[in-house]
């Protein structure tokens, strides 16, 4: 199941940058609609995190990314026997490092899908394909945590039930 993680994370992250890379040489002062104004490609660096929130912050939001992918491996570890779970965190790790390894090299994210939704400010914005596994990533995990997930503790219940036998066999 390991190898079976890193491989989709590799394969993830090398669409991320591929995309990023063609988006960068090739969209340069274009926009492209797709669908009407709702949605469409173009290019942009954000120097902040999402929805360019800590704008000019790199080396915060470096270490904040660290921080993540540090705590994302221990979850992938905790949760490695739960079916499925590790490729849906293996879909956010691919996210993470995308935009990590951006910021590293380059001092900002390059984005390239166009939302617009409304007014709203926040419905409004450009992200890349890194964002997109980091949602999909983590609404995977969380239904399957929600919805699937049972760990394998022992209820009170049963460990009452248990206790009180071993007293009559005593």
């Amino acid at each position: 199941m390991i190898l079976t993680c890193i491989i989709v994370g590799l394969v993830l992250l090398a669409i991320d940058l591929v995309s990023k890379y063609m988006a960068q040489y090739m969209l340069i002062g274009t926009d492209i609609p797709l669908i009407g104004d709702w949605l469409g490609i173009t290019y942009t660096e954000n120097d902040g995190g999402p929805y360019g929130w800590l704008g000019g912050n790199t080396t915060l939001l470096i270490i904040a990314s660290i921080v993540a992918i540090v705590v994302l491996c221990l979850v992938i570890y905790y949760f490695r026997k739960v079916k499925y779970a590790p490729i849906a965190l293996s879909i956010v790790a691919a996210g993470a490092l995308g935009n990590f390894y951006d910021r590293i090299f380059f001092g900002y994210v390059r984005d390239m899908i166009r939302v617009s939704i409304g007014d709203f400010s926040l419905t409004n914005f450009v992200c890349n394909i890194a964002d997109i596994y980091l949602w999909i990533g983590i609404i995977l995990f969380a239904i399957i945590i929600l919805f699937f997930y049972k760990e394998d503790k022992v209820s009170a219940e049963d460990a009452e039930d248990k206790s009180n036998s071993n007293d009559v066999h005593n």
